[in-house]
This record gives structure tokens, C-alpha cells and sequence, in this order.
């Protein structure tokens, strides 16, 4: 038993090996990634179509040359909102769809905030369950945009 541990231990030595570390390779997919902060105003969304027309909607562009096309291609591109419950800061991810009633209860209608992205920009949208683009416009919002790729 112990010549067979001498073996092993003096195979080990003799196979062992040192020599300078090699440079280093190129990152790899999943490994990188960038968050960006973002403030849009309520002056940078534009009604797209006529006011309380069907299918009017809100959009706002942001151009940022952080989305690559290896963000559009070989990652993924995340959007989140800043909003504040009863005081406490939370982040919620978009799309981001919420029920909505005015104040003496006549109205409902749902209000979807959602995005799509390209190599260079995004576009966000507001969409309004019932088309009311005359009174309603987004207000000034925070996001957190988070790439990986």
C-alpha cells in the first residue's frame, strides 16, 4: 500500500507542470452587461395618431449608442420603472399593465406601458385601454434599462 502511494504521489510530481499564464481569451456570451438610468419628461412622449382616435397611443424614441447589435443579437435588453407605493421606491418591469378608475368611479380603463428596442435606440408606449389620448398623457418617469450579453 505505501508503493502504491509512493507511485501515485511521484506520478503526480513528474506530470505537474509550470509555465507562464497564456493572455487572455476574448468574454465570453452572458458575461457583460451595462445599466443605464434613464429620466424621460412628459414633453418626450408623442400621440401617435389623432386625439381619442382609435388606436391612438404615446411613444416616446431614446437613442443610446449603449444598445449594440451584440445587446440585439446575442442578448437581451430589460426595462424597469421607477415607481414609489406609499413612499417606498420600487422597480417594476416592463411591460408594466395596470387598472386604472377615475375619481368618482364613472370610468375604468387599463394603461399599458411596454417597449421594443433596435441596435441604437428604444421606443416605449403608452397604450390606454380606451383610446382617451386628448386627457391623459405620461407623466415624467425614471427607468432602468439593464443589458446583457
Amino acid at each position: 500500500m505505501k508503493k502504491i502511494t509512493f507511485i501515485l504521489l511521484l506520478l503526480l510530481a513528474l506530470t505537474s507542470c509550470e509555465g507562464p499564464m497564456g493572455p487572455e481569451g476574448p468574454p465570453g456570451y452572458g458575461t457583460n452587461w451595462k445599466v443605464i438610468d434613464i429620466t424621460v419628461n412628459d414633453y418626450d412622449w408623442e400621440l401617435i395618431g389623432t386625439p381619442d382616435g382609435i388606436n391612438s397611443y404615446y411613444r416616446c424614441i431614446i437613442n443610446h449608442k449603449n444598445i449594440s447589435e451584440d445587446v440585439y443579437y446575442d442578448g437581451t435588453l430589460l426595462i424597469y420603472q421607477y415607481q414609489y407605493l406609499d413612499g417606498t421606491e420600487v422597480q417594476a418591469l416592463l411591460p408594466f399593465v395596470i387598472h386604472v378608475e377615475n375619481n368618482d368611479g364613472s370610468h375604468q380603463w387599463t394603461e399599458t406601458l411596454s417597449y421594443d428596442f433596435t441596435p441604437g435606440s428604444i421606443a416605449l408606449y403608452m397604450n390606454y385601454s380606451d383610446f382617451a389620448t386628448k386627457n391623459r398623457h405620461p407623466v415624467t418617469s425614471d427607468f432602468r434599462i439593464v443589458m446583457m450579453w
